[in-house]
């Protein structure tokens, strides 16, 4: 079995070939999600994230899907407040 690494341009693809048979694969993709939130202490409760959030989605095409991560209770309020979608997925990570 030959493990072949195809890099592309926004994506890696792994295949798993026996020969000229494709045995399996995997694919890796960057993944568009909002990660940095920051409010100066003076601003909390201020700052409208609704706007944020819309300068970022206005600048991208339309039916793009985004992500968010919500390590802590506080920022998964901030992404249903925004109107994003909770997934029923879990999250892992991977180290190289």
């Amino acid at each position: 079995m030959e493990y072949i690494l195809e890099p592309k341009e926004k994506a890696l693809v792994s295949l798993a070939k026996d020969e000229d048979f494709v045995a399996g694969f995997m694919n890796m993709q960057a993944l568009l999600h909002i990660e940095g939130l920051w409010v100066d202490s003076d601003y909390r409760g201020k700052v409208d994230f609704r706007m944020l959030v819309k300068r970022m989605t206005d600048a991208l095409p339309k039916g793009m899907d985004y992500f968010a991560f919500a390590p802590t209770s506080e920022i998964g309020t901030i992404c249903k407040y925004v109107h994003m979608e909770q997934m029923p997925w879990g999250v892992y990570r991977g180290r190289t």
